[in-house]
């Protein structure tokens, strides 16, 4: 029977930093939380390695005595909380001792500080948690931090520690995070030496989106404002027609603190329900005011999850707020921002993005709902049927079935060739085993809907979803690939503006774009440049297609091939016939076959049916006849 003894010091500060420091993005969030609650009007963030190597955030609040700078390294040291009735109404970020203590038991730590006020600071050098440098030091009021060699002693974490690139990124969405909580904060980012964002700490949300997110993001919100029983509401959200393909753009913050929870999510998109594409969902920025009380902030150690006492005052709260700024979307925000002489003195890359011209200050907002802008003249090809061993190659070189929505083709259509199957392909037909593709008879009575496609074959009839056939061959043409996929390059490349969270996802995943035809690359620090697409998609197809990947890539318990899996089911979404396109018999007929025929064209790629039948039997049961057509 083994022996129960009390674990040593060092191994247990290594446990608790491991509740707390997942990785560099946790480093940042607490050390920014914790120059927030100090009271700072500025902060900037830097990163080295993406802050493997260094993290330093510097602040110009409150600092600390040489005495508090030594304590709030300690282990459950800290000044926010007095009394238990603290902890039933928690307001401040990172009232918890451990964020320090854990922070310095996995890296190496300089700390200086110098309290308003005093004369002289305080320089502080931790290894492992163990204070081994202490000195009076000249220094500006308020705190430096620096983290370096975050994990040196803990090998076991750094297996699990991403490339740079993908840590920095993380970090950077940290530090976004916490520059939206606190638009009050002038938040400053500099990654490798090179500024990403700086905003202007004016107190005014949009000037802070603005910032991070330009100008044509910033356009597309709608302002919500909102008070119900005891909750309140303000933010913004996106306008329908501007939804994403996931919920990575979906910020919460709950008495300015950003958080996670699931029924909030489903607030907004119940809300949105009925204005917006089923599988796209609202982006928003929304700040929830409610007691303190009635939060529960401790359900997760880094407080990131929150519980509230009443669940349904807040669905409430959210659910109307965004009902009622849905259905206004004449008015735009009020806020216009303009670069305040008081605020920090930006480089000129970033005052050329955020100081708008006055004409555009003065100018509405466009409506959210004008028609979109006029598309292109599609391609007009002739259309060959295939056998069943080659329908993959269909849709082989160039985009598939855009045919005009008005006038047919110009060229006329060359009539669908007949091809005998081998002797394998019968084997393999479990619907039709002694005829080919072309032998069986059917014949097609028209189109429903202009989706679904009404056809008479023997004594049934089928409903073929030619969406859903369309999906399925071009899925089956992209997974048998065994190189780069064929793509189109682009006149006029496609500029992709990402968050933190899609940037890290996509660095982690670009030999994916490639794999299916995508031409992409980094273009600055929080977004992508799109170069070529595959054949079968156009550019307006671009952004809303990267964004459904990357969503696609986001679960991290997926293999690599599951992953590429999902990435082709989009691709095959993006690219199959939508409803309303107009095809012209032959187009029909070749869907129709591999509908009946193909035993490869069963299901879409999503598992929904590509067929539906009806039998006469049943039509017969239908209408109350017993077997006598007449």
């Amino acid at each position: 029977m083994p022996r129960i003894e009390k674990l040593s010091p060092h191994l247990a500060d290594l446990i608790a930093a491991g509740e707390v420091v997942e990785r560099p993005a946790s480093v940042v969030k607490e050390l920014v939380e914790n120059a927030i609650d100090a009271g700072a009007k500025a902060v900037t963030v830097e990163l080295v390695r993406g802050g493997m190597e260094e993290i330093a955030v510097t602040d110009d609040g409150c600092g600390m005595s040489r005495e508090d700078a030594r304590t709030a390294f300690l282990r459950h040291a800290t000044s926010k909380l007095k009394s238990e009735r603290d902890l039933a109404a928690i307001g401040t970020l990172g009232f918890r001792g451990e964020a320090l203590a854990a922070i310095s038991a996995v890296s190496r730590v300089e700390l200086t500080t110098c309290e308003t006020g005093a004369e002289l600071g305080t320089f502080l050098y931790l290894e492992a948690g163990e204070v081994s440098e202490e000195e009076e030091v000249g220094c500006p009021e308020g705190t430096t931090i620096r983290i370096r060699e975050l994990f040196y002693n803990t090998p076991a974490r750094l297996k699990f520690v991403k490339k740079d690139a993908s840590e920095g990124s993380y970090a950077s969405a940290a530090a976004e995070k916490c520059a939206l909580a606190h638009p009050e904060v002038a938040v400053t980012l500099i990654r490798e030496g090179v500024e990403i964002f700086r905003t202007p700490g004016d107190g005014d949300l949009y000037s802070c989106l603005y910032c991070l997110y330009g100008a044509d993001f910033a356009k597309g919100l709608l302002p919500v404002e909102y008070t119900f029983e005891s909750a309140s509401v303000h933010g913004f959200v996106t306008r329908p027609e501007k939804a994403r393909g996931n919920r990575t753009m979906q910020n919460f913050f709950v008495n300015n603190r950003p958080v996670k929870n699931r029924m909030l999510s489903v607030a907004i998109e119940e809300a949105c329900r009925g204005n917006i594409m089923v599988g796209k969902f609202p982006s928003c920025f929304l700040y929830l005011e409610t007691d303190p009380a009635a939060v529960d902030v401790n359900v997760h150690p880094t407080k990131s999850e929150v519980k509230f006492a009443a669940e349904k005052h807040v669905f409430d709260c959210l659910y109307f707020g965004v009902k009622t700024a849905i259905r206004r979307p004449e008015e735009k925000p009020a806020a216009t921002f303009i670069m305040s002489e008081a605020a920090p003195t930006a480089s000129p890359q970033t005052l050329a993005e955020a100081v708008r011209p006055a004409e555009e200050k003065k100018a509405p907002i466009e409506q959210s709902f004008a028609p979109p802008p006029e598309r292109r003249e599609p391609v007009r090809q002739s259309f060959t049927p295939p056998s069943v061993a080659s329908h993959t190659a269909v849709f082989s070189q160039q985009p598939p079935l855009r045919y005009e929505t008005a006038q047919p083709a110009a060229k006329p259509v060359p009539q669908p060739v007949e091809v005998k199957p081998t002797e394998q392909q019968t084997t393999e037909t479990p619907t039709a085993p002694a005829q080919s593709f072309a032998e069986r008879e059917f014949r097609i009575i028209g189109e429903f809907a202009r989706l679904y496609i009404l056809v008479e074959c023997g004594d049934e009839l089928i409903v073929v979803d030619k969406h859903a056939v369309h999906e399925r061959m071009l899925y089956e043409k992209l997974k048998t690939q065994k190189s780069d996929a064929s793509a189109q390059v682009l006149l006029k490349p496609v500029v992709v503006n990402l968050s933190g969270e899609d940037m890290a996802i996509y660095e982690e995943n670009a030999p994916l774009f490639a794999a299916v035809g995508f031409e992409t690359e980094v273009f600055g620090e929080m977004s992508i440049v799109v170069r070529s697409l595959p054949l079968a998609l156009e550019r307006e197809d671009a952004v809303p297609a990267v964004t459904e990947m990357l969503n696609a890539m986001a679960s991290r318990r997926d293999a690599m091939e599951e992953r590429r899996d999902k990435v082709l089911h989009t691709v095959a979404c993006r690219a199959a016939l939508k409803a309303g396109h107009k095809n012209a018999l032959p187009e029909l007929e070749v869907l129709v076959r591999h509908a009946l025929f193909d035993p490869a064209i069963r299901y879409c790629p999503h598992g929904r049916p590509v067929k539906w039948s009806l039998d006469t039997r049943e039509l017969e049961k239908r209408f109350g006849r017993s077997g006598n057509l007449a």
